[in-house]
Order: C-alpha cells, then structure tokens, then sequence
C-alpha cells in the first residue's frame, strides 16, 4: 500500500493556526474592499512624484492590470495553503488543499454582497492555482 503524500513541517500548531487564520482574515477584508482603477492610477502618479507621469501608467495598467490583480489571487492563495499545511501537518497534503479551495469560494460568494465587487467562478479557478501550486511545493 502506498504511503499518503502529508504535509512534512514542524508541529508548532498553535503558531501555525493564528498565521493561517490571520492571512484568511487578510483575504477577507481585502475582498472586502474595491479600489477603482482611476483612484488607484491618481495615487501612483502622486507616490511617483513626476518620476512617472499618471497618463502613462494609465496606459500601463490598462493593459497590464490582470497580471497583478490576478497573480495576487495566486499568491494569497498559496500562501494560505502553505500556512494551512504547515498547521495541519499530520494531515495528507490534499487536506489543506480542500480547504483553501472551500474558503476562495465561500470568499468568491461573499463578494456578491459587497458594492462594486463580484463573485467569479473564473477567480476561484485562478485561487485553485496557488492552491495547486502551494500544495505539490509542500508534498515535495
């Protein structure tokens, strides 16, 4: 019988557990939040001060946007998985998998209660992403 891929980390659950949580509550006021496209553009171009000018960062995050906003679901979500393995360490690796998967969703539901934000399948896939990744890390 073949051996169930776990998650291999120290047991210093108690740690492990507040960081997991914490970041899930991290997750969950940032999704709670909507920061407009032409907010965002106005504060880089004063953080910049002339260094870049706000007009060629709109043009910038026009087309560029989707690399940052989605590579952060990736990472918030590999991160949560890997804090999740490290918690549950004496569990198989797909455990803190499903886990993550189950909260980007119930986090994707949230957001159809929040103004100007939504709830996308489309996200959780790319959450699943980090969840993958983050778990084949931690198996290996």
């Amino acid at each position: 019988m073949r051996p169930v891929v776990s998650c291999a980390v120290p047991p210093q659950t108690a740690r492990w557990r507040n960081l997991s949580l914490f970041w899930a509550l991290v997750t969950f006021v940032t999704s709670c939040t909507v920061v407009k496209p032409k907010a965002f553009v106005h504060g880089v171009g004063k953080v910049a001060s002339g260094a870049i000018t706000e007009r060629g960062f709109s043009s910038f995050w026009s087309s560029w946007w989707w690399v940052f906003v989605k590579g952060y679901h990736v990472m918030e979500y590999a991160i949560l998985t890997a804090l999740l393995c490290f918690w549950l360490d004496k569990r198989p690796v797909w455990m803190p998998m499903l886990v993550a998967i189950a909260y980007a969703t119930s986090d994707e539901i949230h957001q159809l209660w929040v103004p100007a934000r939504g709830g996308h399948v489309t996200d959780v896939m790319i959450d699943g992403i980090g969840v993958v990744f983050a778990g084949c890390l931690m198996a290996w």
